[in-house]
């Protein structure tokens, strides 16, 4: 027997799935990334939880995480939302440190480091992609709070 027939036959025989989340019922690709998420309930049952103008980045982590366990980000929108992107503006010359649980406006951060890589590295197309793409999940996260809070 050639050997491809070998590799091919033993290759079919592997059955290797990943483990399934729940309510995988929600296209998660489409849900960050789409203009309004508001329509889906869990989504800001999750969201309704969390002030993106007062939060930690260990918050983050802890929502980002809710999201993909109830199937609503993937896991490389997990990894884009739940990096950290804190830019701590300077007084005096100094930035101030900051831990994972201090809390700081985390819209406003994502608009400022938008707005310093578009000036910064405009040469750069694929940082710029990058975080124009977790500024809009984000503005798209507040948006769907604010609806869920106000309702």
């Amino acid at each position: 027997m050639p050997i491809q027939s070998i590799a091919s036959t033993i290759l079919s025989s592997l059955s290797v799935t990943a483990p399934q989340r729940k309510a995988e019922t929600v296209q998660p690709a489409k849900i960050a990334e789409s203009a309004d998420i508001s329509g889906y309930k869990s989504a800001t049952n999750v969201l309704a939880k969390y002030d993106l103008k007062n939060i930690s980045w260990n918050e983050i982590q802890k929502m980002g995480q809710e999201l993909y366990d109830q199937g609503i980000i993937s896991d490389k929108q997990l990894l884009d939302i739940t990096a950290p992107y804190f830019i701590q503006p300077e007084v005096n010359g100094i930035r101030p440190a900051i831990t994972a649980d201090s809390k700081i406006d985390y819209l406003s951060n994502i608009d400022a480091l938008y707005n310093d890589i578009k000036k910064n590295q405009a040469n750069d197309p694929a940082s710029i992609e990058r975080i124009e793409k977790v500024k809009h999940y984000f503005d798209n996260f507040a948006a769907a709070a604010a609806q869920a809070r106000s309702t």
